[in-house]
């Protein structure tokens, strides 16, 4: 189990520093320039669900992955169109 957990635990770090930098970015420069609304809208709706399969089998551990993704690509979504 402990396994598991450890690899649960890297897909989350991992998926936070996928998008993550870009988020900095662009929240630092102030611009989104280059950014697509609709690869955000893609990652974000994805995410959501990977989130509603996960907690339909019941796969607590691999949730909080989907979760932070989408998350960081709805911010990303939210800059980029307002």
């Amino acid at each position: 189990m402990e396994s598991v957990v450890l690899v649960a635990g890297a897909a989350t770090v991992l998926s936070a520093c996928q998008l993550g930098p870009q988020l900095v970015r662009s929240l630092r420069v102030q611009s989104t320039a280059g950014l697509s609304a609709v690869w955000a809208a893609i990652g974000a709706v994805l995410n959501i669900a990977w989130i509603g399969y996960r907690t339909a089998q019941e796969l607590w551990l691999s949730l909080p992955s989907p979760i932070t993704s989408a998350i960081l690509y709805s911010v990303l979504l939210a800059l980029v169109v307002r």
